[in-house]
């Protein structure tokens, strides 16, 4: 799941009363610098769109429609029984600092990745 300052936020998605080969999850968040207080948010939203194509073996394809803020980087990955694999990085635009935050994510990034 998409994280800022380089964490890592596991998704588990689990089979209900009617099992299906696809989830989408909606993710949206926002976070600015607790120890400095006119500090702007960093601001992200998107959807994971996950296909299974195959139980066994399973084969798996993640999907990120993500739009992101203007500084700092951003990264996304997904990981199915120890591999990883890189959605999208995205780094800031030529130029951007932190003076850029203002206001809320507006640059579109997308990504996929299918997974053995």
């Amino acid at each position: 799941m998409l994280v800022p300052f380089g964490g890592m936020a596991p998704v588990y998605a689990g089979v209900g009363a009617a099992p299906t080969n696809e989830w989408e999850i909606s993710v949206a968040g926002q976070a600015g610098d607790p120890l400095v207080s006119a500090a702007a948010d960093i601001d992200y939203e998107g959807a994971f769109r996950i296909s299974v194509a195959s139980f066994s073996p399973p084969r798996v394809t993640v999907s990120l429609d993500a739009t992101i803020d203007a500084f700092p980087a951003f990264e996304a990955y997904a990981r199915l029984d120890g591999l990883t694999k890189t959605l999208f990085t995205a780094p800031p635009p030529a130029g951007n600092t932190v003076l850029d935050l203002l206001g809320g994510a507006s640059r579109k990034f997308s990504g996929f990745a299918t997974l053995p």
